[in-house]
């Protein structure tokens, strides 16, 4: 298969549903995008990702045509992205241990001991944004 330059290929790591309101299945999908933005924009439209959470992509990372086919491969025998109803699901054997629960913003709130380290913590996310915009 020749690849195209233009196109990179991303693992972007997303929380599925259909296994409850406050829980999900974290899944890795192989996409081919050009940056990572259009990567985790591909992904949120795939079926079975959770559509109404804002922070339903876990992480998007590059990574080789050879691990691209590799996930591909294995997405295809994933049974859980095969159902097509609750009932298909709970045939699944093993799949109540791949469920996770979700914990929403107040949940997962940041505590900090100092000031200091409240203050480092923000500049080091604010870092990492603009990093993300640069590459975008």
């Amino acid at each position: 298969m020749k690849q195209d330059q233009s196109f990179k290929f991303y693992k972007v790591a997303a929380m599925c549903g259909h296994v409850g309101k406050r829980h999900y299945i974290p899944v890795d999908f192989a996409i081919k995008a050009e940056d990572a933005h259009e990567a985790a924009e591909k992904t949120r439209r795939i079926p079975r990702v959770k559509h109404n959470k804002k922070d339903a992509i876990i992480s998007c990372e590059e990574i080789s045509f050879e691990d691209y086919k590799i996930l591909k491969d294995c997405n295809e025998n994933d049974q859980f992205l095969k159902c097509r109803c609750r009932r298909d699901q709970l045939l699944i054997d093993g799949l109540t241990g791949r469920v996770l629960p979700y914990l929403d913003h107040e949940q997962r709130k940041r505590t900090f001991e100092t000031r200091e380290e409240r203050i480092e913590y923000l500049l080091h996310r604010e870092k990492i944004r603009r990093e993300l915009d640069k590459t975008s």
